[in-house]
């Protein structure tokens, strides 16, 4: 473990678990998962100031989903371009935004993925056109892969060389180069085209892996 045993000029240097960096928190192992629940504490403050505006049912609803879209979604996916969209990882953000839909519809909440108005989870996303976290987080990533070629930075020579960052091993443009295999993004595609597809890839298999479950039921929806 790392000790505070750096001085200068006399004065103790302290070293710190973790630093951030352009508003994304980094710690020395670079987890992802620390990384996005420092992004999901961030947004907790924000998300309860807003409470009281998205239940109050004299301001339309259109305009309470559109705060929730521009303010809480992307408070929630600052940063997902690094750390993806891993369902597990970005739970409690969904979690979080299942309530917050629920709240604008006006019907009670419940954590078994049904509420008490009997509306399925995904069945609401994708009536109040607002795509789950996970989606979100992938589509941006696979967009940021596309996009890093033609930057004038260091990003085409990582995503060409394929230098290693990440967890355990794992690598970001690996990774992210997968992503865009499974989700099927044409090789041919144009950041925001490789954003569309892979957004809508990803919130078919979230539906399909809804629909799965006992209580997951519905018909399947096309959506844009």
């Amino acid at each position: 473990p790392l000790t505070n045993c750096f001085w200068y000029k006399g004065q103790l240097i302290p070293l710190s678990a973790s630093y951030c960096y352009l508003g994304v928190e980094v710690e020395r192992t670079l987890s992802y998962d620390f990384q996005f629940q420092c992004r999901f504490e961030k947004a907790k403050p924000v998300i309860s100031r807003l409470m009281p505006f998205l239940r109050t049912m004299s301001i339309p609803m259109k305009i309470r989903l559109m705060v929730i879209q521009m303010v809480v979604y992307t408070t929630l996916l600052y940063g997902t371009e690094i750390t993806g969209g891993a369902a597990q990882r970005v739970q409690p953000a969904q979690t979080l935004i299942n309530r917050l839909l629920r709240l604008v519809i006006g019907v009670g909440t419940k954590s078994n993925g049904v509420n008490s108005g009997g509306i399925p989870v995904h069945a609401l996303c994708l009536e109040l056109q607002c795509p789950p976290i996970h989606a979100m987080a992938v589509a941006r990533r696979c967009r940021l892969m596309v996009k890093a070629k033609s930057l004038k930075t260091y990003l085409p020579i990582l995503v060409g060389n394929r230098i290693g960052i990440g967890v355990a091993g794992r690598k970001w443009s690996t990774g992210s180069r997968g992503m865009l295999t499974r989700y099927g993004v044409p090789a041919t595609a144009s950041s925001r085209e490789a954003y569309i597809h892979a957004k809508r890839k990803a919130w078919n298999k979230s539906i399909e892996s809804q629909m799965a479950k006992p209580d997951g039921g519905g018909p399947r929806l096309n959506h844009n």
